[in-house]
């Protein structure tokens, strides 16, 4: 009887570990394509698995929304967001950015792991910034998304607050 108890228990806990991880695993993609949507929303951009090596997802909740995404692109992608971004005069050159850079990055950097790897991308000399604005500057309230590629590393990095 004993045995068959703590087969039971031991049962109980692996199904429920493999529902957690489910669970977990299947909430990191919904957000991962929450933000792919948020990306197509403001920039135009829409990624399937064939244009996307990996992503890095760091989401901060509280009372507004908070995330940066560092995304890998693939080489053909790349190449086809560099000739959009060469047609586009919205987009500035990154390492001339420095106003937007230190407005809206430097005072988060020590929020996000991963937004010490946007600024740096920031300063090479091939990357792109575009910015997008939604509310200025109200009291403690700022909501904007920025987003910095590079196409020579097959980089692209998204930053948003909401």
């Amino acid at each position: 009887m004993r045995k068959l108890f703590f087969a039971l228990v031991i049962v109980v806990l692996l199904c429920a570990s493999a529902t957690a991880y489910i669970a977990f695993n299947r909430k990191a993609d919904n957000n991962l394509e929450y933000v792919y949507s948020l990306i197509q929303e403001e920039y135009g951009f829409e990624f399937t698995e064939c244009d996307v090596v990996d992503t890095a997802y760091e989401p901060k909740y509280s009372r507004d929304f908070a995330c940066v995404a560092s995304i890998k692109l693939s080489d053909e992608y790349a190449h086809v967001l560099e000739e959009y971004i060469r047609d586009d005069a919205s987009w500035l050159p990154a390492c001339r950015a420095e106003e937007i850079i230190a407005k809206y990055i430097e005072p988060s950097l020590s929020s996000f792991e991963n937004l010490s790897a946007l600024r740096s991308c920031c300063m090479r000399n091939d990357s792109y910034i575009k910015l997008i604005v939604y509310e200025e500057e109200l009291p403690y309230v700022q909501k904007f998304s920025i987003l910095v590629v590079n196409t020579s590393d097959t980089e692209l990095f998204y930053f948003t607050v909401k």
